[in-house]
């Protein structure tokens, strides 16, 4: 496993997570239940947990990737939402630390600051999406004749009977 194949695998859970702390606030609002009031604040404290590793592998995947790969400048835009669907995400996290922020009055700024974070989260996962599905990025293509292009860490394979070195 790569820092290219570790991204995919992670990036689910804070997209899951994001929408989960909004249902369990929109619930909370609802309902006036604490449980739907503590699992939102939980779902926030592991969803920013997710979301700075996802960033992390994301952050690490794209330096590999060079600057002449295809869907490159996508690569930025899609780093740049999601950091800055990260960064609001771990100001609510942060504010949600405060008591004000739990039970009281400024609990009122907290379901519309996660429908941004979502909003942002899915904007960013579409352009993400886009760059791997429609522009390859990341993505290592075999020809027929057994040739490869692609943007992997992994310049070299094997067969059984030979190994070939790119």
């Amino acid at each position: 496993m790569n820092v290219i194949t570790l991204h995919p695998k992670l990036n689910h859970f804070p997209i899951a997570l994001i929408f989960l702390a909004v249902l369990f606030e929109i619930l909370f609002i609802w309902k006036k239940e604490d449980f739907y009031r503590r699992a939102s604040v939980w779902m926030v404290y592991l969803g920013i947990m997710a979301a700075i590793i996802a960033a992390a592998s994301g952050l690490l995947a794209s330096d590999t990737l060079g600057h002449n790969s295809l869907g490159h400048d996508m690569v930025h835009d899609h780093r740049n939402i999601m950091l800055t669907a990260t960064g609001i995400w771990a100001i609510v996290a942060i504010l949600l630390r405060f008591t004000k922020f739990q039970t009281g009055k400024g609990r009122l700024v907290v379901l519309p600051l996660l429908i941004v974070v979502a909003s942002l989260m899915t904007y960013g996962a579409s352009v993400g999406g886009e760059m791997v599905f429609e522009h390859g990025t990341g993505v290592r293509v075999e020809h027929t004749d057994g040739h490869q292009d692609g943007h992997s860490l992994e310049n070299e394979h094997s067969h059984d009977d030979h190994e070939h070195h790119h």
